[in-house]
């Protein structure tokens, strides 16, 4: 009985670790998605601009 209680409670915390670097992992890649495509979009300039700057 108590042996079937401590292997279920190993099982349990490797069970959570597992989920839990799973979820980090997935965090990360969807953090570097996100910085990927900010960089991608076009910069707004700020500060004094020519009618022409503007007008594009």
């Amino acid at each position: 009985m108590q042996e079937d209680i401590e292997n279920r409670s190993v099982t349990l915390a490797i069970n959570t670790t597992k989920m839990t670097a799973r979820v980090l992992k997935e965090a990360i890649h969807k953090f570097l998605e996100a910085q990927k495509k900010s960089r991608d979009s076009p910069k707004i300039p700020h500060g004094k601009q020519s009618v022409k700057a503007l007008a594009k």
